[in-house]
């Protein structure tokens, strides 16, 4: 019996040790694993809707920049005829330079009636690719506004004007769970 005790001892023991290193086990793993919070909706909405939000963004970045540089554009007329010079004309006899005179003038003329339909011409060009534009970047605002509001924003100042707001725009690119 003693031979008996002494092979059922070691048999205890391991068992005692197999249970013990099964709840430490388990203690481990379950001390390891979180409870599950539910998804927020805000980023589950992020990550739906990220890949177009990302995509109107970058088709409303350069129409943005093509706006302002619009904008920026100035009419530039043409050279001006040159006045005669007084000391050349000096040199010249009386009736000559009633000719050159009469010439300058009559350059003159023509060169503001040029200048005026030149100017004429570009402005209403230049209105009209001001106005189409505008009216394209209202749109895209407007769809990407319609994504998410916080990414667009009007100047409050300047009708019309319209401009990203980056850190709405990196934080609903990235979708970064620390952000929501």
């Amino acid at each position: 019996m003693a031979m008996e005790q002494g092979n059922v001892q070691p048999s205890r023991l391991a068992q005692s040790r197999r249970v013990c290193f099964w709840l430490l086990l388990a203690a481990l793993v379950g001390g390891c694993q979180k409870a599950k919070q539910p998804p927020n909706p805000q980023l589950l909405e992020c990550l739906r809707d990220q890949s177009k939000l990302v995509a109107q963004v970058a088709g409303l970045r350069p129409q943005l920049q093509a706006l302002a540089t619009i904008k920026q554009e100035t009419f530039v007329p043409p050279a001006k005829p040159t006045a005669i010079d007084p000391e050349l004309a000096e040199r010249y006899s009386q009736e000559d330079r009633e000719l050159d005179e009469q010439r300058y003038q009559s350059s003159l003329l023509v060169w503001e009636q040029m200048n005026a339909e030149r100017y004429r011409l570009w402005l209403v060009d230049h209105t009209r690719r001001l106005r189409a534009l505008e009216l394209d970047v209202e749109r895209q605002a407007q769809a990407l506004k319609q994504l998410n509001p916080a990414v667009v924003q009007r100047r409050a100042n300047k009708p019309g004007s319209i401009q990203l707001n980056r850190q709405a725009v990196e934080k609903y690119s990235q979708c970064d769970p620390q952000a929501f």
